[in-house]
């Protein structure tokens, strides 16, 4: 029995360590970001939103963006309805309500034919560290040729859907 107690003794002064580090582990985490270390990123992309206002445009949608956990690599996923001829689609420095300058481009045609609504580039200026800290300092932006300086935006926002659901009623 004692001997049985003594195990028991020892497992437990080598589990509650290796517990307590795996919770604290998880404290340091960058809002969004999951167990891999990346960030994962979302934006609602509306006309109303636009600065300069986009008079007469009809675009919705929504953009998701993860950057790696290394900061070098983004991905990007959009989906959106517009009737207007998309033309280019970046990441721009502002915040709400401001224009800013493009920081980082999905597509811009040309020399693309087609918008490209999914896709992944590495980037290594230090613009990812910038996006990932600071999300909501960075907007996404969907250009047309009607609409030049853009048809649909949205900040980015580290929360998810079911997070911005969980306080409304």
């Amino acid at each position: 029995m004692v001997l049985y107690m003594r195990r028991l003794l020892y497992v437990s002064l080598l589990a509650v360590p290796v517990l307590l580090l795996g919770t604290i582990s998880d404290v340091g985490a960058t809002p969004g970001s999951d167990s891999r270390g990346a960030t994962d990123l979302r934006a609602t992309l509306l006309a109303e939103n636009e600065v300069p206002a986009a008079p007469g445009s009809d675009f919705r949608g929504s953009a998701e963006v993860t950057i790696n956990e290394s900061h070098t690599q983004l991905c990007w996923k959009l989906d959106y309805t517009t009737s207007e001829r998309v033309v280019a689609g970046h990441i721009h420095a502002g915040p709400p309500g401001t224009a800013g300058p493009i920081v980082f481009g999905f597509f811009n045609p040309p020399p693309a034919t087609a918008p490209v609504k999914e896709g992944c580039r590495t980037d290594t200026s230090g613009v990812l560290d910038r996006i990932a800290a600071n999300p909501e300092a960075f907007y996404v932006n969907i250009h047309t040729t009607a609409h030049p300086t853009g048809a649909g935006r949205g900040q980015l926002s580290g929360e998810s859907e079911a997070e911005d659901d969980a306080g409304t009623d």
